[in-house]
């Protein structure tokens, strides 16, 4: 019998997906991407911080025995190296300006998270709880459930303000590595999870229509090289 060919393997970068997709890293890791459906994210493990943080933190931080502190303008860090780490708003009306707020932490992989409130935009902070190590990441974080990896998302599809698309983190013994990330064009990770298995299941969000109208949400898995 003649043997099929191989099914061609198609960015996942798409407003329509197939089952053979594969997303491609600029390290050249290649990440294979299957359509999934709602009940599949249900059953993925929920997130340890909230969608976004808020802005009136002082009940966080007091979640911290100490170790973070707000005064005025400046938010502190306390690391178990005896390092501190100060995060400073800057309140001018320039290009410069940053507003920090503490976001909560992620315990099984040493990290406190700060969002960071820019001139234009957004970004993320994370302040390694042994070394005081900085590491600046593109959007929220979510821990691997062996405490190895991060993976930052975030969604920036109509302002293009900020990256919109994926960051993969290794932690060690001083803090996160980036081991790839990957900007997309036609969708946004509004979220993401982690099974058991270590498989990401991603909630995907497409821009408006030329109507107007906001396309319903969609999930994929997204096997990573780690």
């Amino acid at each position: 019998m003649p043997v099929a060919p191989p099914p061609v393997l198609t960015s996942a970068d798409v407003s329509k997906a197939t089952g053979h997709d594969t997303l491609r890293t600029t390290t050249g890791h290649v990440i294979p991407v299957q359509p999934a459906d709602l009940a599949t994210w249900e059953r993925a493990r929920p997130n340890a911080l909230p969608i976004w943080p808020d802005s009136v933190e002082a009940s966080s931080v007091a979640q911290t025995n100490g170790q973070v502190q707000r005064a005025g303008l400046n938010l502190t860090f306390k690391a178990a190296n005896g390092r501190t780490v100060v995060l400073k708003n800057d309140t001018t009306d320039t290009e410069e300006a940053v507003a920090y707020h503490y976001w909560g932490q992620l315990p099984s992989v040493h990290q406190w998270v700060v969002s960071a409130g820019l001139y234009e935009g957004q970004s993320v902070v994370l302040i390694d709880q042994r070394t005081g190590q900085r590491t600046n990441i593109w959007g929220r974080p979510v821990a691997s459930p062996d405490g190895r990896y991060i993976l930052a998302s975030n969604t920036d599809l109509v302002a293009a303000f900020d990256p919109n698309g994926l960051q993969l983190l290794q932690v060690g013994s001083t803090g996160p590595t980036l081991i790839w990330q990957r900007e997309l064009a036609n969708w946004g990770p509004a979220e993401v999870r982690w099974r058991p298995d270590g498989i990401i299941v991603v909630k995907q969000e497409f821009a408006p229509t030329e109507t107007g109208a906001e396309p319903p949400p969609r999930y994929v898995t997204l096997r990573l090289p780690m």
